[in-house]
């Protein structure tokens, strides 16, 4: 099993057992502090800071257990966070595009190790974006950085002779990660390895609608959910969903089977599968309209459809009938009315 530190970029893809940092500096966007950045433990935020508040914030327990514990951890832990903020704002001033390109300025990095459990291997990297963009790298076996934008090729120069700069940057994340690492994963072992296999079921709202594969209380979130015919994954007449969290921190996604034009034979065919990373077996569920949940009722579809054709016959009714009914109200109005003999 690998470990992992790493400073990631917004959208993130991380392996089962990971450490991950988030530094994010943004200029002209009022919505977001300038600086943010975000500690995690297997996709786990751990602790939050950022350039408005000034004061990180522990997101776990077991944390705030290491705090209580070794008060001497929390405070180089706001200076590094004040330091990077700095060093992150240099930064960006140094990759700023020409004014008239753009006036939105935003740096992402990833910065980490991953460690094997069984090698002891450690493999660093740091990578930075900008405006989106993968922009350039650090290559920690040459101790130089490596141009990925044709703006980087001037910063990498700069960069390049810092040796003693490129120096720490390389034993800080080969040796002060992988320390972090083991005390995180220490005093967070049982949430960090915690794997919660959710319950599935198969949903159907009426029985022209397609049904819908539903996994709910998983942990963590490290999971995919397919159909498959025969063995094999489908892509056709499916739609995915999205993992979203629940109240008690797992997690629900769903996958949705069109299966309108399937004979009801061919049904046995097909299965939903879910994975849990860090689970060897798989949860398969077969398609089989004895085990699909709905609150439709028999004739229900029918009787909406001739409810719909009911109201719209009185509808069209009601708007011949009232001038009909005005126009025999008009002329007894005026048959009433006293003759002018004038």
């Amino acid at each position: 099993m690998e470990r992992k530190l790493m400073l990631f970029f917004l959208i993130q893809t991380a392996s089962a057992a990971s450490f991950d940092i988030q530094f994010l500096v943004s200029y002209g966007i009022q919505s977001l502090p300038e600086y943010t950045d975000v500690l995690f433990v297997d996709d786990i935020i751990m602790f939050y800071y950022d350039s408005i508040s000034e004061i990180g914030e522990p997101r776990q327990d077991w944390v705030r257990t290491i705090i209580k514990e070794d008060p001497q951890y929390w405070e180089p832990q706001m200076e590094l966070s004040k330091q990077c903020h700095l060093s992150m704002k240099a930064t960006a001033e140094s990759f700023k595009l020409p004014a008239n390109q753009t006036k939105v300025h935003v740096i992402q990095q990833i910065l980490g190790c991953e460690v094997d459990d069984d090698t002891k291997e450690i493999t660093a990297f740091n990578h930075y974006a900008y405006n989106g963009e993968d922009f350039i790298s650090f290559d920690f076996n040459t101790k130089t950085w490596i141009a990925h934008h044709p703006r980087a090729k001037t910063i990498k120069e700069q960069w390049d002779i810092l040796y003693e700069s490129n120096k720490e940057r390389r034993n800080f994340a080969l040796i002060i990660f992988p320390l972090w690492l083991q005390i995180y994963l220490r005093y967070g072992n049982s949430t960090l390895h915690r794997k919660d296999l959710p319950s599935v079921s198969l949903l159907q709202r009426t029985p022209s609608s397609s049904i819908n594969c539903h996994a709910t209380g998983f942990y963590p979130e490290k999971a995919i959910i397919f159909w498959r015919k025969d063995g094999e994954e489908i892509h056709e007449n499916v739609e995915h969903g999205e993992i979203l969290p629940n109240l008690d921190g797992s997690f629900q996604m769903s996958i949705k089977l069109n299966a309108s034009n399937i004979p009801l034979k061919e049904w046995g065919r097909y299965d939903c599968v879910f994975q849990l990373s860090g689970v060897q077996n798989d949860l398969i569920t077969r398609l089989d309209k004895d085990v699909i949940r709905t609150n439709w009722k028999e004739g229900e579809e029918n009787l909406s459809v001739t409810s719909i054709a009911i109201i719209a016959t009185m509808a069209v009714l009601t708007v011949l009938i009232i001038p009909i009914i005005g126009f025999f109200a008009y002329k007894k109005k005026k048959a009433a009315e006293p003759l002018n003999t004038q």
